[in-house]
């Protein structure tokens, strides 16, 4: 069972990560083929919604997908099993009626829509993205149904479909856009790979349904269990939808901005987002278990050790990422994004924003972990209140930055609300749930954020930027050497200093590596 479960979380974990990757190679092409201009600010405000349906709401860990797992699990449990098909064709038919609803209003509103999330774009970028939300609108029907697909492979033990179906998104719509690169063949090559996710996901529904002859008008549609699914699915939705509308604040006070303004503000925050991302999933999945049971236990102790470990390798992980994007940004940049359309004031202006959010991604990863012991004590609503909050901020603060300060003023106050979300938090964590110690913190904090500023200045002060405006060979030997330097340093600093946490990592990182080595062997 200990091996089969490894194997699976192995296999996931290795499509998740060669999703991501090629959904980054996706963003390359785009930002070569279009820059940071009109089509691509178009297509970044078009894709918001659509994107929340096919990611946010039906992607995998979405609320369908979980909606469904949850379902089929408590038929099984229940020794009602073989009602699953009935009770998934009808759960299927309410979600096409809603989501195929939803998917015609985002149609024919797609004007308001677009006046909604880029209220002061141009006349030329407002009529493009209304052009592509139009296009790409059925994406809200295709997010439900993928949604209620994984769900079915998953408890059919098929766990590579769903984890793959990122990543054929991204190859149609890299195949689309470089056999003709024109902004709405763009939207087109992102709905053929919705429609490639789904028709990934037929297999399962056909062993699934096989068997099972469906009359539409015979489905239970009141069965307890559907109903169940609703109340599953409307908190989630709200939840995921907090940050969308965060997204379409920013997104529409950078309308108002130069063309392109949109596009560079997507494009760091990708570049963030990415070793963020694979930092978070490698963290959060182990360690939730942990504060679930500490809180089960209701051990104070053990679960203030398990928050302060998981808080310390963090700013172990994210301060010298922080010194990276702010230190190396500008080179960085260059080597992955600057060819064809993107341009060197594009490179520019993505350094500029990518080192003012990079002092963001502490609080960020911290908030994330906060909000799991939330959730490990069954309160979702504190992380959702306190987000719907910082929405009022949000807006607050981008409209009293955005006429003097431009797109830098968006990005500084996007970060100053993340801090205030994670240390609002962390002080309603304590006032709740117990003032517990949290061995160490303070000192691997202190230390790591010291190491890191202490890396990043030498790094600065000794690396001359000269070549940065030569060859991109050039910049490559300059990023590889200052990255290595600056790792080399951070980890020097730290090392000297006798960080227990950094030890803890190391041994860990040596005992994992070498359980594969064994089970290789084998």
């Amino acid at each position: 069972m200990s091996r089969s479960f490894f194997g699976i979380a192995s296999v996931i974990a290795g499509l998740t990560l060669l999703s991501k990757a090629l959904g980054f190679g996706r963003e390359l092409v785009i930002a070569g083929i279009f820059g940071a201009d009109v089509a691509k600010d178009a297509y970044t405000a078009a894709y918001i919604i659509p994107s929340f349906a096919l990611i946010m709401l039906g992607g995998l860990t979405g609320p369908f997908h979980t909606a469904t797992q949850r379902v089929l699990a408590t038929l099984r449990e229940g020794g009602a099993h073989d009602e699953a098909p009935s009770v998934l064709g009808a759960v299927a038919v309410w979600v096409t009626i809603v989501m195929g609803l939803l998917a015609t209003g985002c149609y024919v509103l797609a004007p308001l829509l677009i006046g909604a999330v880029a209220s002061q774009a141009s006349p030329e970028m407002s009529a493009l993205a209304v052009q592509q939300l139009r296009i790409m609108s059925p994406l809200v029907l295709l997010g439900g149904w993928i949604g209620v697909l994984c769900g079915i492979s998953n408890d059919q033990h098929d766990f590579a479909r769903p984890a793959l179906s990122p990543l054929v998104a991204s190859v149609v719509i890299i195949v689309a856009i470089l056999m003709q690169p024109s902004p709405l063949v763009l939207a087109y090559g992102t709905l053929l790979g919705g429609i490639g996710q789904v028709l990934l996901q037929t297999p399962a529904a056909f062993m699934f349904w096989r068997e099972t002859k469906i009359s539409l008008s015979k489905l239970p549609y009141r069965h307890p269990a559907v109903r169940s699914v609703w109340t599953i699915l409307l908190p989630a939705c709200i939840s995921s939808g907090v940050g969308t509308l965060s997204v379409i604040i920013g997104t529409n006070f950078a309308s108002a901005l130069a063309p392109g303004s949109i596009s560079v503000f997507d494009f760091a925050n990708k570049l963030i987002q990415l070793p963020l991302g694979i930092l978070m999933t490698a963290l959060l999945i182990p360690i939730f278990p942990l504060l679930t049971k500490a809180v089960v236990k209701q051990d104070d102790t053990e679960l203030g050790l398990r928050l302060s470990q998981g808080l310390s390798t963090i700013a172990i992980a994210t301060f010298p990422l922080t010194a990276i994007f702010v230190v190396s940004g500008y080179p960085l940049v260059r080597v992955i994004f600057e060819r064809g359309a993107f341009d060197r004031m594009d490179t520019h202006a993505t350094a500029l924003i990518l080192g003012i959010l990079a002092a963001g991604i502490a609080a960020y990863a911290a908030r994330d972990l906060i909000v799991r012991v939330f959730y490990a004590h069954n309160d979702g609503r504190t992380p959702l209140f306190v987000s719907a909050a910082s929405l009022t901020l949000t807006a607050g603060g981008m409209a009293a930055v955005v006429k003097p300060f431009g797109l830098p003023g968006l990005a500084a106050i996007s970060v100053a609300v993340t801090f205030f979300n994670c240390m609002i938090l962390i002080w309603l964590l304590r006032r709740k749930f117990g003032n517990w110690r949290l061995p160490g913190l303070t000192r691997n904090v202190g230390w790591s954020f010291l190491a890191a500023l202490i890396a990043g200045s030498v790094t600065h002060a000794t690396m001359s930027s000269a070549a940065w405006e030569n060859t991109i060979f050039d910049c490559w030997k300059i990023l590889t050497l200052q990255v290595s330097t600056l790792l080399l340093l951070y980890g020097g600093v730290l090392h000297l200093a006798g960080i227990p946490a950094l030890q803890t990592l190391r041994l860990r990182l040596t005992e994992v590596s070498r359980e594969k080595l064994a089970r290789w062997r084998q």
